[in-house]
């Protein structure tokens, strides 16, 4: 029985730079499983791979993934990965390929014999599933804190120390 997997990233939500967010869901033997999670610095391309690769990571057999993201079904779709990794080239159009160690990731995961992937475009929020993965990715982006959280202070002598800016 094949796995179907639905996945989705976002980044930038309510116009926070570098707050990303993924969503993957896997059906499987008549159950849904949802993965989410986000990240801080990153890009919406980087959360789209995130998302496949940790959906990747729980599966094996016959895995069709489905997603609204060009950048991933084009890759295979239209052979990037062959010509990437072909002589270690690792280039673009013009370009070095951006993300390199998401997608070698990815091509492991793919590469997996115990695993038969293939990649299904699917237009954005044409597909009950793909709204989910759609709205639980931007639900981990906002989650996630907008500011890194400062260290707790250090107790010294039983006396709470903070990191003091420099002076003068």
């Amino acid at each position: 029985m094949k796995t179907l997997v639905w996945t989705d990233g976002s980044c930038n939500v309510e116009g926070v730079a570098g707050r990303g967010g993924w969503a993957a869901l896997i059906e499987r033997d008549g159950s849904t499983e949802q993965l989410v999670g986000s990240a801080v610095e990153t890009t919406h391309n980087r959360m789209e791979l995130t998302a496949v690769c940790e959906a990747l990571e729980r599966v094996d057999g016959a895995i069709e993934v489905r997603t609204d993201s060009t950048y991933i079904a084009k890759c295979f779709s239209e052979g990037w990965h062959i010509r990437w990794r072909r002589d270690d080239k690792w280039r673009g159009s013009n370009d070095p390929v951006k993300n390199r160690d998401l997608w070698e990731r990815l091509f492991a995961l793919v590469d997996d014999d115990a695993k038969d992937v293939s990649f299904v475009w699917r237009k954005r929020g044409k597909e009950a599933n793909n709204k989910i993965v759609d709205r639980l990715s931007r639900d981990a982006s906002k989650s996630h804190p907008e500011v890194p959280i400062p260290p707790l202070p250090r107790i010294v002598s039983g006396v709470e120390a903070f990191p003091r800016a420099p002076t003068g």
